[in-house]
């Protein structure tokens, strides 16, 4: 049958050992961004990425760092308590609740302002939990300098 929609995936391209290419698609840009990030920790291969990212939104994610609870990652298939450990030793600190989506950053992007345009407009505003639209209209008139 003919595709109906259209599906936005980010990708990573890895190469492995031998040289030879894979592909890792992610639903969002969080996902990505957060595969990325643990993939940079030593023993967390994208086996054990993938797998943390299948038992864990990137937000679910983000607290279990913040909390430390090792025991509700060690649960992943791959993890034992070591690596859960050491993985939220490492990412301690690297995951802070942004306030602008990657979303609204990659939209503002489109519309040709830098990431430090549009970080230095918007410090000190929370954006996250508002709808696209509504977040980009704000962003917007704070990057025209205008504040009605």
């Amino acid at each position: 049958g003919s595709l109906k929609g259209r599906v936005k995936l980010y990708t990573e391209l890895h190469l492995l050992q031998e040289g030879e290419p894979i592909l890792y698609g992610f639903e969002s840009p969080k996902e990505r961004e957060l595969f990325r990030k643990l993939t940079k920790i030593p023993k967390v291969g994208a086996k054990v990425a993938l797998s943390i990212l299948s038992e864990f939104e990137p937000e679910e994610f983000r607290r279990l760092v913040e909390s430390g609870d090792y025991r509700e990652l060690s649960r992943v298939k791959g993890l034992g308590k070591k690596l859960s450990q050491r993985v939220l030793l490492e990412m301690r600190g690297k995951l802070e609740e942004e306030g602008i989506s990657d979303e609204l950053l990659l939209a503002l992007k489109e519309l040709g302002y830098t990431t430090s345009e549009v970080k230095e407009a918007l410090k000190g505003i929370n954006l996250t939990g508002l709808p696209l639209e509504e977040a980009i209209k704000e962003a917007l008139k704070r990057l025209s300098g205008r504040q009605d």
